[in-house]
């Protein structure tokens, strides 16, 4: 997938390291760190995906753009497992790929 490069100021507030800020071919959001589309997301869903890599950093890339375009969710670890906090709810990270339901609060795995 090609991600169109479309908002260069926001690589000076999120981490810089192998990040890239952009769009993808159906218009969505997408914060790719490494090779991994870790946040993708617009007004009906948020696909958090972790490559199989579940690192404090892609974590922190996670939190800041939550935090950054108000996205409601946080991920955080509990006894060494992932969670994620979404619109007052807390759910498992379980596998390496989630997807949210902005509207409804639903999590699917």
């Amino acid at each position: 997938m090609q991600i169109k490069k479309d908002v260069k100021d926001l690589k000076s507030i999120l981490g810089t390291h192998q990040t890239t800020v952009g769009l993808n071919e159906h218009g969505q959001r997408v914060i790719r760190y490494c090779s991994t589309d870790v946040v993708t997301w617009d007004n009906n869903t948020i696909i958090l995906n972790t490559g199989g890599q579940e690192t404090s950093t892609t974590k922190r890339r996670m939190n800041e753009v939550s935090e950054m375009f108000k996205l409601k969710f946080r991920i955080f670890s509990k006894n060494k497992k992932w969670m994620i906090e979404f619109q007052d709810r807390i759910f498992k990270f379980h596998g390496p790929v989630h997807i949210l339901n902005r509207h409804t609060t639903l999590v699917v795995t």
